[in-house]
């Protein structure tokens, strides 16, 4: 095992107490962030990418830093190894949003007296408001609704596991009434919004 890690990362620099235990560390966070960014819903291009460029990134830095402790003090290094980091941050910060599928940032949920009221800064995807659950077979179900976008498209919608019971786009702010005819499911069903790309995202449904 570590002749394929040394492989894929080069050999770790032992004259330095230091490097060597940095050299684990970026070792062991690398595989936990790309085990975290298999398991999520992360496109695979993405995660091939960093999976690929980190390694590398990795070797140059750890040359660099065999450089740097032999011709420049050591201020400059930790300098040097700060600004590396944070821009590493960046990198994954950056790819993990542009590339995931559902990303959802500033997002909030609350019940009051029976309403549910959610509330996105940004969206892409999918983004469950809540679960209402049914007791009874056919019929109709009316649920009231509130729901605006300040910039892009939204769909709201109610789904089984298998089945779109009801949906709505929604490109501005628009009041209405679920009405959600005939469902055939004693159990529950889900109440989603979805966008390719959206901010100030609000929903609340009234009585769910």
């Amino acid at each position: 095992m570590q002749r394929v890690i040394e492989l894929i990362f080069g050999k770790p620099d032992k004259s330095s107490t230091v490097s060597h235990i940095s050299y684990w560390m970026f070792i062991a966070g690398y595989i936990a962030i790309l085990i975290i960014a298999v398991l999520s819903p992360v496109h695979w291009v993405a995660v091939l990418s960093g999976a690929v460029l980190f390694p590398a990134f990795f070797r140059l830095v750890n040359k660099l830093n065999r450089l740097i402790r032999q011709h420049i003090n050591m201020k400059v290094f930790f300098i040097t190894a700060s600004v590396f980091t944070f821009l590493l941050a960046i990198g994954v910060t950056a790819i993990l949003y542009f590339y995931a599928d559902n990303v959802t940032v500033n997002a909030s949920k609350r019940m009051t007296n029976g309403a549910v009221t959610v509330s996105i800064g940004t969206l892409r995807g999918n983004y469950n408001v809540t679960e209402v659950g049914t007791t009874e077979r056919g019929g109709t179900l009316f649920i009231p609704y509130t729901a605006s976008v300040g910039e892009g498209t939204i769909t709201l919608s109610a789904e089984t596991e298998d089945q779109v019971l009801w949906e709505q786009e929604i490109s501005d702010s628009r009041d209405g009434t679920m009405q959600i005819q005939g469902f055939i499911t004693d159990g529950s069903f889900d109440i989603q919004v979805a966008a390719e790309e959206a901010s100030d995202v609000s929903v609340e449904l009234r009585n769910p």
